[in-house]
């Protein structure tokens, strides 16, 4: 299919059919917007048997929002054998063709051709810019000519395959100027982090004086699990009441584990404390402005709860008084927040929990810079207490001790006597990480200079984690979301 292949009718056609297709995607991150028009902004003709190209469109939605979103397509008569059926779009006809508008991330020949393209360097001309394969940040050795392709069919904000069991490709969907993750990935790459990605090259969308990210290439990491599995196996292995006693090896592993996470988080922040050239990792203050937009984020965050609260109207959710609880973080955050509480402002990971890191077996590795997808790319770039990634690491401890049991129990709550064991053993686990992390941070500027400080910021910003999490279960699995509310009364100190 070729460009003049989707003017006039048969672009109406592919309007129609990617209006019905985009909303089933779970890449696609306005699920809550009504699709009112589609408008083609630019066409890149890749090539290959099956003429393969990248559409670049722009949402219009009801609301009168726009978004940017980027699909590799195919137009072949009959679906390829083994060929993902979801991915295929719709039925069309084009010219004296009949055939289906597929997604071509889940063809292998599609990702033979961008392995090609990116080895050899190629611009590919669209209408209005070019689509550039860069290997500048890499020594990226080649492929034998047949590799393997592994489609990965988890798909979050991006799609993503393994090249040959050696190269790593994310494909964004949802386009933006600022891609953090990419801007991240650059920085640690060139400092010469150990436990991330190294990035290989870039696919970039080159339009005017403009540079957009579509894709990154970074080495793959073979891991046996994320820590997320890892640790929810290995706390349900151990008994609820007397983890320490009859535990044994895999509890003492378990902590040991924790302090190694504590150590390689303490190393990724260290590199974003550098002082830098670039104004964009350059640390910042902790001034006024960043810490009244903090007290709003979570005032507005308590405002969102509580009428959802009322909304839902299921006493197993939540049962207390959200009033009380509301009432205390903010009295706790203002008081907090209306000192300098000292310390800097740096790049953080920003959407950091257990299952951002990868295991070996025998390290761990930090992956997905991206930040927590409903924000704006701009939001995402905002520099942050390293505390922030300090709560994030925290909450998901609480998390896994919680989740391990009621997957345990078959998704029904621990008693009140297992939860107070459940509490215990996440303390052990919270001691154990800030511990190696703080050992690590000792001489670090980026934290607060006493531990009282230090121990106050971090709890206003497990306050907004908290808040943030019980926004998350509500949306999309509520039966989980009294995890955060516990959590929430556990940080402000407040009995059951």
């Amino acid at each position: 299919m070729n460009r003049t292949d989707i003017s006039g009718v048969e672009e109406n056609q592919v309007r129609k059919i990617l209006k019905r297709y985009l909303p089933r995607c779970r890449w696609f991150r306005d699920k809550a917007e009504v699709i009112g028009d589609i408008e083609v902004r630019d066409f890149f003709p890749l090539g290959g048997k099956e003429e393969f190209f990248v559409l670049v469109i722009e949402t219009v939605f009801s609301s009168g929002r726009r978004s940017i979103y980027s699909l590799p397509l195919f137009f072949p008569s009959r679906l390829p054998r083994g060929f993902f059926k979801s991915a295929a779009a719709g039925r069309m006809r084009a010219g004296r063709r009949t055939g289906y508008l597929c997604d071509a991330f889940y063809s292998k020949e599609f990702h033979g051709l961008v392995w090609k393209l990116f080895s050899k360097k190629r611009t590919v001309a669209g209408e209005k810019g070019g689509l550039l394969f860069s290997r500048k940040y890499s020594r990226a050795a080649g492929l034998p000519k047949a590799f393997e392709i592994d489609i990965l069919k988890k798909e979050q904000s991006n799609s993503s395959a393994v090249y040959g069991g050696r190269y790593f490709i994310k494909w964004y969907r949802g386009l933006e100027e600022i891609n953090p993750e990419a801007e991240m990935l650059r920085y640690l790459s060139v400092a010469g982090f150990k436990n991330s990605p190294v990035l290989r090259g870039e696919i970039v969308l080159a339009v005017k004086n403009r540079s957009i990210v579509q894709g990154i290439f970074q080495e793959f990491i073979p891991a046996e699990q994320n820590a997320w599995e890892y640790f929810l196996n290995g706390i349900g292995k151990l008994s609820v009441k007397k983890p320490a006693e009859k535990g044994g090896a895999a509890y003492k592993g378990l902590l040991r584990n924790i302090s190694l996470i504590g150590q390689r988080t303490a190393a990724l922040h260290a590199v974003f404390a550098r002082r830098s050239a670039d104004v964009r990792f350059s640390p910042s203050r902790m001034d006024p402005g960043y810490r009244r937009q903090l007290y709003l984020s979570i005032k507005e965050k308590t405002e969102r709860v509580r009428a959802m609260l009322k909304k839902f109207k299921k006493p197993e959710v939540f049962e207390g008084d959200f009033d009380k609880l509301a009432s205390a973080a903010l009295e706790e955050t203002e008081k907090i927040l209306g000192k300098d509480p000292g310390g800097m402002r740096i790049r953080v990971h920003g959407d950091y929990h257990l299952g951002q890191l990868l295991f070996t077996g025998r390290d761990f590795f930090i992956i997905d810079f991206e930040g927590e997808p409903a924000r704006s790319g701009e939001e995402r770039g905002v520099k942050h207490s390293p505390l922030r990634d300090v709560a994030g690491m925290l909450r998901s401890f609480h998390y896994a001790a919680h989740a391990a049991q009621f997957r345990k129990r078959k998704g029904r709550r621990a008693s009140i006597e297992n939860r107070d064991s459940i509490e215990a053993l996440y303390r052990s686990m919270t001691e154990r990480f800030l511990y190696a992390y703080g050992q690590e941070m000792k001489l670090s500027e980026s934290l607060p200079d006493t531990e009282i400080k230090t121990a106050e910021l971090l709890r206003i910003y497990m306050i907004e984690k908290a808040l943030y999490e019980i926004e998350y279960e509500f949306n999309s699995r509520p039966s989980w979301a009294y995890i955060p509310f516990l959590g929430l009364k556990s940080i402000l100190r407040i009995p059951d």
